[in-house]
């Protein structure tokens, strides 16, 4: 969800949404709540190089 809003924060209103919603947080344990849990980011598959 969040890295499709990423995507989609192409104005600057829309990045300043982004960054209020994700970046700008007190600790990073409300960015981990913000992206979906711990459960939701090691769900995510690692990158292959």
């Amino acid at each position: 969800e969040h890295l499709k809003e990423y995507n989609a924060a192409t104005t600057a209103e829309a990045w300043a949404a982004y960054r209020a919603r994700y970046v700008d947080l007190p600790t990073h344990d409300d960015y981990v709540a913000a992206v979906g849990g711990r459960l939701k980011i090691n769900s995510i598959p690692p990158p292959v190089y």
